[in-house]
C-alpha cells in the first residue's frame, strides 16, 4: 500500500492517531483501537478496499 501524501486524509488520520496517542493511557488507547477495528470489520464488505477519497465520492453520491 502507498501513502498518498497529498491526501489530506493522510493529515486527518495523523492528528487522531497523535491525539489519542499522546492523551490517552495504553489501556484507553488499546480500547479505543479495538473499537476502530470492529467498525472497520462492519463496513468492509460494504465499503471494500477503497481509498478514502474514493470512498468521500461514494458516501456523497448516496448521501449517506
Amino acid at each position: 500500500m502507498m501513502i498518498d501524501w497529498d491526501s489530506i486524509w493522510f493529515e486527518e488520520g495523523m492528528c487522531e492517531y497523535l491525539s489519542k496517542k499522546l492523551t490517552l493511557n495504553e489501556n484507553q488507547f488499546d480500547e479505543i483501537a479495538k473499537k476502530e477495528l470492529e467498525l472497520i470489520h462492519l463496513f468492509k464488505d460494504k465499503y471494500g478496499k477503497h481509498l478514502l477519497d474514493d470512498l468521500v465520492v461514494l458516501v456523497m453520491k448516496q448521501k449517506i
